[in-house]
């Protein structure tokens, strides 16, 4: 059949195949003879296509395309009846496109139907722009927008697409027309246009006031966000632009027209001497600028402009803590506490301040290799120095701010040796109680639940343990650790294979060597479940930290048994 389709031969093809024989079965010849039948003039008009075209619609046979052939047929031989009766009972995806309507026209002239008339040109002339449109056609599409907006007023999505051509058209005074006349729903799209408009006209008061307008309906949006910047920058307001990008830049960090313009706008301000910039501008713009040009990378410049102007003219609460902060990305913790502590006498009343102060001590106490470390005393001196800091600001501070205080208190004294072996078995109750209540106060951060997962494990509770690593998973806290603990509960809960699970997931996870802990755990689940080899491989690394130690030895002879019986 293929081959005489290809040449044409339609009587051969219609004489060939006949319809009385034909089932559902043969969906192929069925479709080589409506073909050859549409392509027969004499036969096109007959019964026989009509009745094989309800045919393949009845057998489900690509249904709209036989539908729409049918539908032509009846058109043809003006059986308007039922070309409308057919054209209204296509399912939804085929009751589309300005083809459609314009045969349910046909039909409804035809039939005098002036209800679905006026439906069907309204529908047609929507379509028809539509199309034209995305033909980019966008002066003949709205010649018929024109005539929907006028046939139905109130529509405010005809009139939106009608100002959106006319943007397209660059008929700026049609667009503001059109676009002030949108409300309810379409408020923000309305203000979108004319926000747009104002743009490709350079009027930056307008753009303000119609970015403003859509900020207070959409507070983080993009659009409005970058038509403020772009305003500052054609006020020559770099300042302002500046600002803009920063605030971009925190709600969208990957913004890359924010990073560079942010960067091009630094750039021509590092180029001016620091005196005149001091000279310019005051403490808050000085912090402004400090942030653009640091994360622009003129970071000795930035810090020289708020280290001087704002932490030795004028001391912030603020700009202390930039400068801090520009310390520590350029040079690491320890600079950024020793320089807090340079400047105590001027924060000491501002728990902010203090509490960054203990933070960075922390980080201080954590990152020293006491192995390596020059003075074996260095350690203790911050944990002392925060220590002394938090006690002598706690009288001042709110029930909030001494949750705060207190939790830093417990992490200062915790990382020194990583554990709470500096606890007493009386003190576990307070400590616990100072890492919930830090926990309740912030919603987001899951560290306090791991530390309280640790104190319970050092408590010998694996159970409750257990419940702050559920927690602490809730708030995306995720570590070796928290897969140790789960590990130690699965295997006392006889759970082997949970438990080589979680010590699996924990072990792939520590990727600077080995956790001993969760092969040791791993070790004893593989063991109970017989699974010699896994628990083999654990124990050669257990071998390395703890050859002689008593743990090793017995989980070597539990394999060791294990193994005898398998082989027995």
């Amino acid at each position: 059949m293929r081959d005489l389709a290809l040449q044409k031969e339609w009587l051969k093809i219609d004489a060939y195949i006949d319809s009385a024989n034909l089932s559902a079965d043969l969906a192929e010849a069925i479709y080589y003879k409506i073909v050859a039948l549409l392509n027969l003039t004499e036969k096109r008009h007959d019964v026989e296509l009509q009745q094989l075209l309800l045919q393949q619609i009845e057998f489900g046979n690509n249904v709209l395309l036989y539908q729409k052939l049918l539908t032509d047929i009846l058109l043809e031989t003006t059986q308007y009846e039922r070309a409308m009766s057919l054209l209204l009972s296509l399912p939804k995806q085929g009751q589309q496109g300005a083809e459609y309507f314009h045969k349910l026209i046909i039909c409804a002239k035809a039939l005098s139907k002036n209800d679905i008339l006026a439906f069907a040109i309204q529908q047609y002339h929507y379509s028809v722009s539509i199309e034209l449109t995305q033909a980019g056609k966008h002066e003949q599409a709205n010649r018929f927008l024109n005539e929907i907006v006028h046939t139905e007023p109130e529509n405010q999505y005809y009139r939106w697409l009608l100002a959106t051509n006319f943007q397209l058209l660059g008929k700026h005074g049609s667009v503001i027309e059109v676009a002030q006349s949108l409300d309810g729903d379409f408020v923000e799209e309305s203000l979108r246009l004319q926000l747009q408009t104002a743009y490709s006209t350079t009027q930056p008061d307008q753009i303000q006031k119609h970015a403003k307008a859509l900020l207070a309906i959409v507070a983080d949006d993009i659009q409005a966000l970058h038509a403020l910047a772009a305003a500052a920058s054609m006020q020559n307001n770099t300042l302002e632009a500046l600002r803009q990008y920063q605030v971009i830049l925190e709600l969208y960090p990957f913004d890359v027209l924010a990073s560079l313009k942010s960067i091009f706008l630094s750039k021509q301000l590092a180029q001016r001497p620091l005196t005149a910039l001091r000279e310019t501008y005051n403490v808050e713009e000085c912090l402004l600028l400090s942030k653009a040009l640091f994360n622009a990378g003129y970071k000795e410049y930035a810090l020289s402009i708020v280290e001087e102007r704002c932490c030795v003219e004028q001391p912030q609460q603020e700009a202390l803590l930039l400068t801090a902060d520009f310390c520590a990305q350029m040079y690491g913790d320890i600079e950024a506490f020793n320089f807090l502590q340079e400047h105590k006498n001027k924060w000491l009343n501002w728990p902010k301040v203090s509490f960054e102060y203990a933070r960075y001590g922390i980080e201080v106490i954590d990152n020293i290799d006491k192995k390596k470390s020059y003075n074996k005393n260095l350690p203790e001196y911050y944990r002392d120095e925060v220590l002394s800091c938090l006690r002598q600001i706690m009288p001042g501070l709110n029930r909030d701010e001494q949750i705060v205080a207190r939790y830093l208190m417990q992490e200062a004294r915790y990382h020194l040796t990583r554990n709470f072996v500096y606890l007493a078995v009386e003190e576990y109750p307070s400590a616990e109680a100072d890492y919930l209540a830090y926990a309740g106060l912030v919603s987001r951060d899951g560290m306090p639940y791991k530390r309280l997962a640790q104190l319970k494990l050092a408590a010998d509770d694996v159970a409750a343990a257990q419940e702050y690593v559920l927690l602490a998973k809730q708030r995306h806290q995720y570590c070796f650790f928290l897969h140790f603990v789960s590990a130690k509960y699965y295997n006392h809960c006889c759970e082997w294979q949970e438990a080589i699970k979680q010590a699996t997931d924990g072990i792939n996870m520590y990727a600077t060597g080995h956790y001993v802990f969760l092969h040791i755990e791993r070790c004893i689940a593989a063991t109970q479940l017989g699974n010699t080899d896994l628990a083999q491989m654990d124990l050669e690394v257990i071998s390395t930290f703890a050859n002689h130690s008593a743990t090793y030895a017995k989980l070597k002879q539990n394999l060791d048994e294990v193994i005898a019986k398998g082989a027995n």
